[in-house]
This record gives C-alpha cells, sequence and structure tokens, in this order.
C-alpha cells in the first residue's frame, strides 16, 4: 500500500469556504496534506485591509 500526500498551493488571502471545502475533501482521500502558503505580491491586498 503506498503513502498519498498532496500539496495544495497558494496564497490564501484571504482563506475562503472553498479553500475550506478542498481540504476537507482531500483529507477523505490522502494521507497527509501539505498546505504550502505563499505571498503574492502581484495580487491585489484582501478586502478585510482594504477596510482598515
Amino acid at each position: 500500500m503506498s503513502y498519498e500526500k498532496a500539496v495544495f498551493p497558494g496564497s490564501f488571502d484571504p482563506i475562503t469556504i472553498g479553500h475550506l471545502d478542498i481540504v476537507k475533501r482531500g483529507i477523505k482521500i490522502f494521507d497527509e496534506i501539505i498546505i504550502a502558503i505563499g505571498d503574492n505580491t502581484d495580487k491585489n491586498i484582501c478586502s478585510q485591509k482594504k477596510k482598515e
């Protein structure tokens, strides 16, 4: 039996219900999920930061 590993990369800025749904579904499929958070300087600032 093989060990199944997945990598889920993204800036997650902001994290959404869709992101969480992908992780929840992935937990049922893979033995391990690595969530790789990156910094995307080309992306607009998140709506929360805009409100401030």
